[in-house]
């Protein structure tokens, strides 16, 4: 199979008396939870997967996003590719439907990893947690949203080889060998920020190799999936000196990096390092305007890999407990989801499936 190609289709029925709308163009905005089986072995589990999602399109080069709505609700004007939500949204009717395709290989390591997986041997289950309508549709009236999904199905490409060529590739893993599959993995964890200006968010995981953090900010939990605020507490008038909070990466006695990050530009240069770089080495452009990220766009990023290539991240197999501390922040932006991006490998042989994180 193809995994590039696959895409989850799904047919969404209005079922109130007023029209709605959709809160994204993407789809994806519905899936609150994606976890992937191999051969019954779970291999990847990502939490809030519609906002990874949302973070993941905003940090894509500009273009990459301009045919979302083709296969997601509605279509979008090209200045949407510069990160500005102006595209015309679906508007459903009462008791009408409109059929989607959801995208899973943005918030999908495993998925996105260029590699055909052998179905034979590691047959692959689809699990999806929905999220709360109320983040996804909006009604014209404020009444509750109230939809069915139906007609769910799946579509990817498979790959046929040859007998010969089939023959060679199953004796292999017949005679104790092993498919070996690397790709990166999203760790996401919620928290909930206190009422002080200074604040720790603190995670311990071990992690053979931890690539990058990312961090958003929004007011409460409810906040739409592509919210990203800038949780400064200079309003208003602080986009024109440009003043931030501060924040700073620890894991255990190291911190990344040495000094903590207090200016705009500085967040802007680490997020840009962390966004990750193109086939040449060079850093890969995004979707967000300086302004956007001053605003309601706004990402924390800090990367931790010495190369751009697998395994060269960090390693917190010691016990190193994960610090993310925030100065001067706005207390009233209480949500905060930090995403830990790690390198993942799994052995794939004819008895079965195994994850080596």
């Amino acid at each position: 199979m193809d995994p590039s190609t696959l895409r989850v289709q799904l047919t969404f029925t209005n079922d109130t008396a007023t029209a709605q709308a959709f809160a994204t163009l993407d789809p994806m905005c519905f899936v609150h939870r994606l976890r992937i089986f191999m051969a019954g072995t779970l291999v990847e589990d990502v939490m809030y997967a519609n906002r990874v999602n949302e973070l993941m399109r905003a940090m894509c080069p500009p273009g990459c996003n301009s045919n979302d709505g083709i296969e997601g609700f509605g279509v979008q004007s090209p200045s949407y590719t510069s990160g500005v939500v102006t595209g015309e949204y679906f508007e459903l009717l009462p008791g009408n439907s409109i059929t989607v395709s959801l995208r899973l290989n943005r918030v999908s390591g495993l998925l996105s990893c260029g590699k055909d997986f052998p179905l034979r041997f590691a047959p692959i289950t689809l699990e999806l947690e929905l999220a709360e309508g109320a983040i996804c549709m909006i009604t014209n009236n404020g009444q509750n949203s109230e939809y069915t999904i139906t007609s769910a199905c799946c579509r990817h490409d498979f790959i046929t080889l040859d007998s010969s060529l089939e023959s060679e590739f199953v004796s292999k893993l017949l005679s104790n060998k092993q498919l070996l599959l690397a790709f990166n993995s999203f760790n996401v964890l919620y928290q909930t920020l206190g009422t002080s200006n200074d604040t720790t968010i603190s995670v311990q995981r071990a992690f053979t190799r931890l690539n990058k953090l990312f961090c958003f900010f929004a007011v409460d939990a409810s906040a739409p999936v592509d919210t990203f605020l800038f949780p400064t507490v200079h309003s208003p008038g602080w986009h024109h000196d440009r003043k931030s909070y501060k924040w700073q990466v620890s894991l255990g006695s190291r911190n990344f990096p040495e000094r903590r990050v207090e200016t705009v530009d500085e967040m802007y240069a680490m997020l840009s390092a962390a966004a990750g770089r193109d086939q040449t080495g060079q850093i890969r452009p995004w979707t967000i305007s300086g302004e956007q990220f001053m605003g309601n766009r706004h990402i924390l990023g800090c990367n931790f890999m010495r190369t751009p290539s697998f395994g060269s991240g960090v390693s917190t197999r010691a016990g190193d407990v994960i610090r993310l501390a925030l100065y001067d922040r706005n207390p009233e932006y209480q949500a905060a989801w930090l995403v830990l991006q790690s390198d993942v490998m799994i052995s794939i042989t004819e008895s079965g499936v195994q994850v080596m994180d």
